[in-house]
C-alpha cells in the first residue's frame, strides 16, 4: 500500500502535467497567440504546498500586470524618440528592476515586460501584445492554481482519509 508522502508526489506529477497541458490546450482553444506562455505560467504556480501556490499565483499576477504596464508606458513614452528595442528593454528593465529589488515575487514584471516588447509582432502594438501576454500568463496561473485546489482537495479529503483508516494509523 503506498504511504502518503507517495500519494503526494504522485498527484504532483500528475497535477503539473495536467495543468501545464489544460492550460495550452485552453489558450489554444481561445485563440492566443501563445499558448507557451499558458503552460509555462501553470507550471510555475505549481509548488509543493497549495500555500506556496496560492502565494506564487497573487506575485504571478502582480508582477505581470506591473510588466505588462510598464511595457505599454516605456513603448508609449520612448516610441516617439526612439524604435529602438534596446533602449526600451534598457529602460524598463531598469524600472522594472528597481521595483522588484528586495521583493522575490515581484521579479516576474521584469520577465514579463522583456516578453511584452520582445515578441510584439507589427502591426500589433506593444498594448495589443500585453493583452495576450497578460491574458496568457493569467490563464495559466489561473489554472494551475485550480489544479492544486482540485488535486489537494481530492488528496486530503478523499485519498488519505481512506488510507489512514486502511493502514490503521487512524485508530
Amino acid at each position: 500500500m503506498p504511504n502518503e508522502n507517495t500519494i503526494r508526489v504522485l498527484f504532483f506529477i500528475v497535477r503539473c502535467s495536467a495543468a501545464g497541458t489544460f492550460s495550452y490546450l485552453a489558450a489554444a482553444a481561445l485563440g492566443l497567440p501563445h499558448p507557451n506562455w499558458a503552460t509555462l505560467s501553470a507550471l510555475i504556480v505549481s509548488q509543493e504546498t497549495l500555500g506556496d501556490t496560492t502565494s506564487a499565483l497573487v506575485w504571478r499576477l502582480i508582477g505581470s500586470f506591473i510588466g505588462v504596464t510598464m511595457a505599454i508606458a516605456i513603448d508609449w513614452i520612448l516610441t516617439p524618440l526612439s524604435s529602438d528595442i534596446a533602449l526600451h528593454l534598457a529602460v524598463g528593465l531598469a524600472f522594472c528592476a528597481a521595483i522588484a529589488r528586495g521583493r522575490p515575487g515581484l521579479r516576474v514584471c521584469m520577465w514579463t515586460f522583456a516578453i511584452v516588447i520582445l515578441t510584439r509582432v507589427p502591426p500589433d502594438s506593444v498594448a495589443i501584445t500585453g493583452f495576450f501576454r497578460g491574458a496568457e500568463v493569467m490563464l495559466g496561473a489561473l489554472i494551475g492554481f485550480g489544479f492544486h485546489q482540485l488535486t489537494a482537495l481530492v488528496v486530503n479529503r478523499l485519498i488519505l482519509p481512506r488510507l489512514r483508516r486502511y493502514s490503521g494509523s487512524d485508530r
